[in-house]
């Protein structure tokens, strides 16, 4: 083979290489995406239980007001010293969301953007650094052996 040709095969190897493992890991359906996703469901599964428990709460404590004469309610509203929260929700379609609990969420020091040109511009680096080594180590010493040996034969 030529050195040419294998420089082709050996770029294409280390090129084909480089893109599955970007599919694979930082691709829309990629392994960060989807622990990404996981962890998104996670968070929303603990608020989706986190409200159903203030529902049933709310719930009961409705169902005793109602369950009270008016006398007793009033005198109850007199007596406590309750406070009232509310608490409002953005509408479907706004960008802005609520954050239940900032403690607890966490924002990644890097975007997954970030990472994505981190590994295309080491991947090319390393590319290069490797076609170098390819080059010195297996074509340039066959080229010379058989330069070597075409000069000797004539």
């Amino acid at each position: 083979m030529k050195a040419v040709q294998i420089r082709l095969i050996f770029l294409a190897l280390v090129t084909v290489i480089g893109v599955s493992v970007y599919i694979l890991f930082f691709g829309e359906v990629g392994w960060i995406v989807q622990q990404q996703l996981s962890d998104r469901l996670e968070r929303l599964r603990q608020n989706v239980s986190s409200l159903e428990r203030e529902n049933s709460i709310l719930q009961d404590r409705y169902y005793q007001l109602q369950s009270q004469s008016d006398q007793a309610l009033l005198k109850e509203r007199q007596e406590s010293r309750e406070v009232i929260i509310l608490k409002f929700r953005m509408p479907l379609g706004s960008d802005v969301k609520p954050d239940a609990n900032p403690e607890t969420q966490t924002t990644p020091a890097i975007g997954l953007v970030e990472v994505r040109i981190l590994y295309i511009s080491g991947y090319f680096f390393l590319a290069l650094v490797l076609l170098t080594l390819f080059e010195r180590l297996y074509i340039k010493p066959r080229y010379q052996t058989e330069h070597f040996a075409a000069m000797h034969s004539q």
